[in-house]
């Protein structure tokens, strides 16, 4: 009877130590968010990005065509 109980009550212990240890994870939404939130950043710098190149390339032409 007294290997029972001790049995019982070191299971109760991990159970308790196991639940601690789970790591939480936020809801999906909030996952969700941030990966959104990340995206528009990128297509934000993409879109800057775009700018300066297109910039770049005008500027190209136009000192060509001032040379020709």
């Amino acid at each position: 009877m007294r290997n029972s109980v001790t049995q019982d009550v070191a299971a109760e212990g991990d159970e308790g130590v196991s639940q601690r240890k789970k790591p939480t994870n936020p809801p999906a939404d909030v996952q969700l968010s941030i990966l959104v939130g990340i995206g528009r950043e990128l297509i934000m710098l993409l879109k800057c990005i775009l700018v300066l190149v297109f910039l770049l390339l005008v500027a190209v032409v136009f000192v060509v065509v001032r040379i020709a």
